[in-house]
C-alpha cells in the first residue's frame, strides 16, 4: 500500500514598502515629535511598525501590528520618569545614584523579557497573534549572568594590575614564578572571555527565536553552538587578514608620504596634500573593511539561525542573505546619508528591509489556517518602553 507524500510549497517573503511612502511618514513623525517635545513619539512608533509589518507579505497575507499609541505612551512616561529620577539622584547623591544604576542593571533582564512578550503579542499574521513563552529566569541567565561572567573574566587581569598598583607592589621584588603565574592566569582569563562570546550569542538568539509562539504552535530554533564558533573564528581570521593586507598596502603606497608628513609637522611647514590624501584613502579602506565584516557576520548568523527555525511540522524557515549584496546596500546607504545630511534615512531603511525580508522564505507543509490564536491577558507596554529609554533591547546580530 503506497502513501501519498504531503506537498511542500516554498513561499518567499515580499516587501512592498517604498522609500517615498515611508519618507512622508517619517518626516511627519519627526516634525510632530519635535513640536510635542517627544510625546508624539508613541504615535510615531506605532505608525512606523504598522507600515513595515503591513508591507511585509508571506503568501497572500501581510503582517499587522496591534499596539495603540496610548499603550506605549503610558509605559514610556513611566520609564522616562524613572530615567529623570536617576539623572537627578546621581547628580545630587552620587552614592544613591550608583545604587540605582545597579538596581536598573538587575531589572534590565525583566525589562527585555517584558519587551519580547509585548512586541510578539502585538504582532499577528492572518489574524493569529504571536506570543513569547520564554521564562524570566532564563532571561536573567542570557542577558545578565553570562555577559557579566564574560566581562569579569576579561577584567580580571586588569583588576590584578590595579590591586598591585594600589598595594605599591614592585615587579622587580616579585618572584619570577609568581609573575609567570599571574600572566598565565591573565592570558587564560582573556582567552576564556573571548571564547564565551559565540556561546553567549548563540544562547541569546536561541532564547529569542526558540520561545516564539504562533497561535497554538511553537517555534523551535535548534541552533548549533559549533556553527557560532565557526562563524566567529572565520570572522576573526578574515578581519586579521584584511587588516594585515590593508596595512601593508597602505604602508607600501604611502610610506614615504607618511614620513614626509611627519617631517613637515616637525619643521612647521604643515601636512602635505599627498599625505592628507593617503590618510583619507586609509580611512576609506578601514570604513569599507568595517562594512564588509559587518555584512559578512550579519549574513552568516542570520542564514544559520533561519535555517534552524521551524514551526512544529508545518513550516521551515530559510534565508539566503548574500554578503556581496549586503555590503553594497550598507556602503551605498552610508553614502546616501552623507550626501543628503540624513534625509535619505527612509530610503536606506526601506532598501535594507526589502533585501533582508525578500531573502527569507519558508517551506510550508500543512495549513497555517489551522492555528488559532490563544487569548492571553493584556500585556503591559512598560517593559518595552523602559528597554527603549535605556537602550537595552536585545541585539541578535542580524
Amino acid at each position: 500500500m503506497s502513501g501519498t507524500l504531503p506537498s511542500v510549497a516554498v513561499t518567499p517573503f515580499r516587501f512592498t514598502g517604498r522609500g517615498g511612502q515611508y519618507f512622508r511618514i517619517w518626516i511627519v513623525n519627526l516634525i510632530l515629535t519635535l513640536l510635542t517635545l517627544g510625546i508624539y513619539s508613541a504615535w510615531a512608533k506605532v505608525r512606523t511598525r504598522r507600515y513595515f509589518l503591513g508591507n511585509t507579505w508571506f503568501g497572500e497575507s501581510s503582517f499587522d501590528y496591534h499596539a495603540t499609541p496610548l499603550m506605549i505612551l503610558k509605559g514610556r512616561l513611566i520609564a522616562l520618569g524613572l530615567a529623570l529620577i536617576y539623572v537627578v539622584t546621581s547628580n545630587l547623591w552620587p552614592v544613591i545614584g550608583s545604587l540605582m544604576l545597579l538596581l536598573f542593571m538587575l531589572v534590565m533582564p525583566w525589562v527585555i523579557w517584558r519587551s519580547l512578550r509585548f512586541n510578539s503579542a502585538m504582532t499577528s499574521y492572518r489574524n493569529v497573534r504571536f506570543g513569547f513563552d520564554g521564562r524570566l529566569a532564563e532571561s536573567y541567565v542570557v542577558f545578565l549572568l553570562l555577559p557579566l561572567l564574560a566581562v569579569l573574566l576579561f577584567l580580571l587581569p586588569f583588576i590584578g594590575i590595579a590591586v598591585a598598583a594600589v598595594e605599591d607592589i614592585d615587579p622587580d621584588e616579585v618572584m619570577l614564578g609568581t609573575m609567570l603565574v599571574f600572566w598565565g592566569v591573565a592570558t587564560l582569563s582573556l582567552v576564556a572571555s573571548l571564547a564565551m562570546a559565540p556561546y553567549v550569542h548563540k544562547r541569546l538568539v536561541a532564547y529569542v527565536l526558540g520561545n516564539l509562539r504562533y497561535g497554538q504552535g511553537r517555534l523551535e530554533a535548534d541552533l548549533k553552538t559549533r556553527s557560532f564558533y565557526g562563524i566567529y573564528l572565520a570572522y576573526l581570521l578574515w578581519f586579521v587578514l584584511i587588516v594585515t593586507v590593508g596595512s601593508l598596502a597602505v604602508a607600501g603606497l604611502f610610506g614615504n608620504t607618511l614620513v614626509g608628513m611627519a617631517e613637515g609637522v616637525n619643521s612647521g611647514s604643515g601636512v602635505p596634500a599627498q599625505a592628507l590624501a593617503g590618510m583619507m584613502l586609509a580611512y576609506v579602506l578601514m570604513l569599507l573593511l568595517g562594512v564588509w565584516t559587518r555584512a559578512w557576520f550579519e549574513a552568516k548568523v542570520r542564514n544559520h539561525a533561519f535555517s534552524q527555525l521551524r514551526l512544529d511540522d508545518t513550516l521551515q524557515m530559510a534565508s539566503s542573505l548574500g554578503v556581496g549584496r549586503l555590503v553594497w546596500i550598507h556602503a551605498s546607504n552610508l553614502l546616501l546619508l552623507a550626501f543628503t545630511l540624513g534625509l535619505a534615512w527612509p530610503w536606506t531603511q526601506v532598501r535594507l528591509s526589502r533585501y533582508k525580508i525578500e531573502s527569507a522564505a519558508a517551506e510550508v507543509q500543512g495549513d497555517l489556517d489551522a492555528y488559532v490564536s490563544q487569548q492571553r491577558a493584556a500585556t503591559s507596554a512598560l517593559g518595552e518602553e523602559m528597554g527603549e529609554v535605556f537602550d537595552v533591547g536585545p541585539e541578535l546580530g542580524f
